[in-house]
This record gives structure tokens, sequence and C-alpha cells, in this order.
């Protein structure tokens, strides 16, 4: 009987209800770190997970052992829980609705780890907004303007 054999790497960006800007740096990497180990615990291999003030990106070996939408609601709740039960916000915490998958080779997941590494110092030059729009028009994904995240002008 035939193995079964995959490689797909996968970016998820979600961002903050209302994209507030409420992921302080102070704490976001330990945000990020549990975000790493909930991949790892649900069968992916976690490559790169960081974000921004007001969303995340998370880059991953996907191991198909979940729908991808499943994926992303676990991870949402859970991490919402977490941010929560950790205190790191005084106002109540909630991750938009929604979220961006986004499928990459073999040989570009060196420059989108690194592209997730800098992200801080990349939304110094780029909003979001534009990154966002930009990688839906590359990958030729067809969207309405009402059902995109709440962004900020």
């Amino acid at each position: 009987m035939a193995n079964k054999y995959l490689k797909i790497y996968i970016q998820i960006i979600f961002a903050v209800k209302y994209r507030e800007a409420i992921l302080a740096k102070s704490w976001r990497s330990e945000l990020f770190s549990y975000m790493s180990t909930s991949l790892l615990d649900r069968g992916n291999y976690p490559l790169a997970v960081n974000g921004s003030y007001d969303h995340v990106h998370l880059f991953f070996d996907y191991r198909d052992t979940e729908l991808i939408s499943d994926l992303v609601r676990e991870l949402k709740k859970s991490s919402n829980s977490f941010i929560k039960n950790k205190g790191f916000t005084r106002s109540k915490f909630q991750w938009q609705t929604g979220y961006g998958a986004f499928s990459y080779s073999y040989r570009e997941k060196g420059k989108i780890i690194e592209y997730i590494r800098n992200q801080e110092k990349h939304h110094q030059k780029v909003r979001l907004k534009d990154e966002y729009l930009s990688m839906l028009n590359d990958f030729e994904i067809d969207f309405k303007d009402e059902y995109l995240f709440d962004f900020l002008e």
C-alpha cells in the first residue's frame, strides 16, 4: 500500500477585532511562542510566527490533520483565552472574524520566514491594508471590500 507524502507551506494572517493596536510589544513574543506551540500540538510544524501591534502571521508546514478553517478557529479561540488568562489587556480582547491563507513553494520558504520575522520593521513602511490587498491580488483571490478586515486608515 502506498504512503501519503505532502509538503504544504501555509501562511495565515488574521487581525485583532477592529484592528485595535493592543498586541503590546512587551508580551507579543510570549503570545507568538504560545501560537507556535499550539500549531505544533495540532500536528503542524511552525516555521515563523510573528506580527505587529494589530495582526499576526503564522507560517507553517501544514500536515493535513484538520481543515485550515478549523485550525484557524481553534488557534484564535485558544490564543484569545491565553491573552485573557495572562491578563495582557485591560479591555476585552477578540480576534476579527476571517483570515487570509496563502500557500508557498519550498523555494519560497526562506524568503517568507525572513519576511515574517521582520514584521515590525516591515510595517513601518507598508500598511497592512496595502500588503493584504496586494497578496489577495497576487494570488488572484476574488474578494469583496465589505468582507475584508476592518482596516484603520
